[in-house]
């Protein structure tokens, strides 16, 4: 395989998007996102059925209406949240890695460098490779990827032809 090397800059928006990519489709946060909402719904049938007993029949209805009325707004409302609190932790944490990074591939692996620090993975790392709202991120643990903006690419065509160099060589060692 030919080295391909691209280089970009990565911004806190990165680290954001990614954080939001993560959790949007993790299992856990999937499942603790369902409880919430089953508790909500659950909270607001307990306070309407609260109302019915002690007869305030429009009042139970009414709460009713505004519980189930507030459910196609709870995954904006969650995205909303989230954002906020990943902000805030990115924030207290300090730099989690912005500036100049170098992403090489070649027979041996992927690298990956940011402010002097080289990251080295040989293919049967590589798990898997998604695609997010404007970047390109390369499962190398469950929780850990190389994250690649849009704009680190000339063009999508570039970044296909990236992202497929990195499938052919994983999938020759068991990776991807």
């Amino acid at each position: 395989m030919d080295t391909r090397r691209i280089e970009f800059d990565l911004t806190l928006d990165d680290h954001l998007a990614y954080q939001m990519h993560f959790a949007e489709r993790s299992p856990t946060v999937r499942r603790l996102r369902a409880l919430w909402l089953v508790v909500y719904l659950v909270w607001f049938g307990v306070a309407a059925c609260v109302f019915l007993v002690v007869d305030v029949p429009m009042l139970a209805a009414g709460l009713a209406v505004l519980g189930l009325g507030y459910v196609p707004f709870y995954n904006r409302d969650w995205r909303r949240t989230a954002r906020r609190r990943i902000k805030r932790m990115l924030a207290e944490r300090g730099d989690p890695g912005t500036g100049k990074v170098t992403v090489e591939i070649g027979d041996d692996g992927i690298r990956s460098e940011l402010r002097g620090a080289t990251a080295q993975y040989p293919w049967s790392r590589v798990l898997r490779i998604e695609r997010g709202d404007g970047a390109t991120y390369i499962f190398v643990s469950s929780v850990q990827a190389i994250m690649i903006p849009d704009r680190g690419f000339g063009s999508e065509a570039e970044r296909e032809e990236f992202v497929g160099a990195i499938e052919s060589a994983g999938g020759r060692s068991g990776g991807c």
